[in-house]
């Protein structure tokens, strides 16, 4: 509702200048694109990295219990 809002009031404000509206729209598409693309990615690398490393298979079964 705010994107729709906003976009409504930039139009009325510059209605009679229709090649900078879509000038300044299409820059700030690419910007918000870029934005989302690079949070996506490092939310990912975010993931991998926190991610423990693969260790050894553990073996043994639960009913061993702690030996020592």
């Amino acid at each position: 509702m705010v994107w729709a809002a906003g976009i409504t009031l930039f139009g009325y404000a510059f209605g009679r200048n229709l090649a900078f509206i879509d000038r300044t729209l299409s820059r700030f598409g690419l910007v918000m694109l870029g934005l989302l693309a690079g949070f996506l990615l490092g939310r990912l690398l975010y993931r991998r990295l926190r991610r423990p490393p693969a260790g050894p298979a553990v073996t043994g079964s639960p009913e061993e219990g702690p030996t020592g």
